[in-house]
């Protein structure tokens, strides 16, 4: 009798220690989600862009009303797995300053955006002392206004390159080309599909 109850009771405990166990991970995945965040900007009650990318952290989205946003927004931390994207895809935001990329910056995404203006030498996404290592370009209008000599910039591209959907239009092109992509530390793919480059 009595190692029938230890037996019981082992398997009690096993019990016991399983659901614990089984909680615990449940906790921790609910914990990894929520440090994931979303922060929306909102035009019209005076938000920027850029305030949104200096409290950023690694893993975050960044959404934007539709509005004009005159900024140039320049990411000068080291962060990673950023998404910067239209809360609207139908109506996307408009930055007219450009991206400046001024430090390391992996895993970037940038959907649904018009984008134009110089973020620095006539560039509108200028990778200006960091470097990007992944980005992704999805439904980027860019319009260099035949002012802006190119409409992608970098000599420090990492990883890959992707542009979908994406309309460049109206870029002189006169130093540079229109999309300037280059690397010394280890471009891998460039990958462009349903995309529209033109002058």
């Amino acid at each position: 009798m009595r190692n029938i109850s230890r037996g019981k009771a082992r398997v009690a405990f096993i019990a016991v220690v399983v659901v614990f166990s089984v909680a615990l991970m449940g906790a921790a995945f609910a914990g990894s989600a929520a440090a994931q965040q979303t922060t929306t900007v909102n035009g019209t009650s005076g938000d920027t862009i850029q305030d949104a990318v200096n409290n950023a952290s690694d893993d975050e989205v960044i959404q934007i009303t539709d509005d004009t946003y005159d900024e140039t927004v320049t990411f000068d931390s080291n962060l990673t797995n950023i998404t910067i994207k239209a809360k609207d895809e139908a109506n996307p935001p408009k930055i007219t300053g450009g991206i400046k990329i001024a430090d390391d910056v992996s895993d970037l995404a940038i959907k649904n955006i018009n984008l134009s203006g110089s973020a620095g030498a006539a560039r509108t996404f200028n990778i200006g002392g960091g470097s990007v290592k992944n980005v992704t370009f999805d439904g980027v209008a860019f319009d260099g206004g035949n002012t802006q000599d190119v409409a992608i910039y970098g000599n420090a591209f990492e990883g890959d390159v992707t542009l979908n959907e994406v309309t460049v239009a109206d870029y002189t092109g006169d130093n540079w080309g229109i999309v300037y992509v280059s690397t010394n530390n280890g471009l891998e793919d460039v990958t462009l599909s349903g995309s529209t480059v033109q002058n």
